[in-house]
């Protein structure tokens, strides 16, 4: 199992540069597919792309926006349906967390002393 980054999500102009380069490959019948799979490696490492994930986006890059649309309005339809709740990730936990911890003694006194 991959071990999923958490402190730094893909960029918006990386990502669209996979499913760009995963576009081009697709047309080139695959003359490109080691660079493209090379790139896929490195943002996999770097940003813990999920690579099912990316093979859906690139999918659905190919569609017309109708089509799209209508996939993905199905798609939360089934998993609305299966019980698939990706749920929390561990930033959202520990933000959570976070935020039920007590205060200490001074962080009260602070707090108090700020709002007067």
């Amino acid at each position: 199992m991959s071990e999923v980054k958490t402190e730094e999500a893909i960029p918006q102009d990386e990502l669209r540069k996979l499913v760009s380069m995963q576009a081009k490959v697709k047309e080139e019948n695959g003359e490109r597919s080691g660079e493209y799979g090379e790139a896929v490696k490195a943002a996999s490492e770097k940003y813990g792309v999920n690579k099912k994930a990316l093979g859906m986006i690139c999918s659905l890059n190919r569609m017309t926006q109708e089509k799209r649309d209508d996939v993905l309005r199905s798609l939360d339809n089934y998993r609305a349906l299966m019980g698939y709740d990706p749920g929390d990730d561990l930033v959202d936990q520990m933000e959570a967390e976070e935020e039920d911890k007590p205060q200490t003694a001074q962080e009260t006194v602070h707090q108090l002393h700020t709002v007067q």
